[in-house]
């Protein structure tokens, strides 16, 4: 899983140099993680947490939205230096801890809610715009995008995420 997820990352984004990270909490009700010059916070969107990473700027286009496989959470995402990595990259990402039982109108339920979500700044929105350059279903978390496709909604994720990234995919051996 790792070694896919990095791997599409240097595929998908230009790399961009490496440099140490620092990490510091703040006091507030959000975490906040400073990693090689970006912020990872944490939040709550229609009740699912999450972690985000900004990366807006004028070069920077591409938005991924990471599930997790069943034995694992959001912090997964952050534990194992993915999540700094993806930030390093230039490439805003939000981690969300969506249960892998998940239907995919859960799934829309919370990108909207991300989309209405502004920085704490009162910047621009968490989200914004669709549809999100990828999502990333590792293991049964891939469910969650199969239950639209065999419900008819195919066309309305197709709106919302640009292109799927289902890793080590055996749910989906249920919906053959």
């Amino acid at each position: 899983l790792v070694s896919m997820t990095v791997a599409f990352v240097v595929v998908y984004v230009r790399s961009s140099s490496k440099s140490n990270e620092t990490i510091s909490m703040s006091t507030s009700t959000d975490a906040t993680i400073k990693t090689s010059g970006a912020e990872i916070l944490e939040g709550t969107a229609a009740s699912v947490p999450y972690y985000h990473c900004s990366q807006h700027s004028s070069t920077t286009s591409h938005h991924l939205v990471l599930l997790h496989g069943a034995a694992f959470t959001k912090e997964d995402w952050k534990t194992s230096g993915i999540l700094q990595s993806f930030c390093r990259q230039h490439v805003t990402v939000t981690a969300l801890d969506l249960s892998v039982q998940a239907k995919h109108k859960e799934l829309i339920r919370v990108l909207d809610a991300l989309a209405s979500e502004t920085l704490r700044d009162g910047g621009a929105p968490l989200l914004s715009s669709f549809p999100v350059t990828g999502l990333v279903t590792p293991s049964a978390s891939g469910s969650t995008i199969l239950d639209g496709i065999m419900t008819g909604q195919a066309d309305v994720l197709k709106e919302m995420i640009r292109l799927w990234i289902p890793v080590a995919a055996n749910a989906s051996l249920r919906y053959s």
